[in-house]
């Protein structure tokens, strides 16, 4: 016959902060405030914190050269004048014909 005493406890990791959504609780563990998602009332021998926290990897910053050909690097080069407004007589023209 199997018991409740002979399943094993699901162990819960802690986290340091509460995530988003609902059902997040928390408990004191190790003089932390360890955020896991169940009851409040969980035990707290059900609770650990993880062996080596995630840290995420630094990431190396390098200098990028942009080259470019374009008269004023700073931004797009200029348009050619009325560029605007022959397009939108061409897309005007363009609804009337689908009228």
């Amino acid at each position: 016959m199997l018991l409740a005493a002979d399943l094993p406890v699901p162990i819960v990791e802690c986290h340091a902060e509460k995530g988003y959504g609902s059902g997040w609780s928390w408990r004191e563990i190790d003089g932390r405030r360890c955020w896991y998602i169940g009851p409040r009332d969980k035990p707290k021998s059900e609770l650990r914190w993880h062996p080596r926290p995630f840290v995420p990897p630094r990431r190396e910053r390098v200098p990028v050269k942009i080259e470019s050909d374009s008269p004023r690097p700073d931004g797009p080069p200029p348009a050619e004048p009325g560029a605007f407004d022959r397009r939108w007589l061409e897309l005007m023209e363009d609804l009337d014909r689908w009228r």
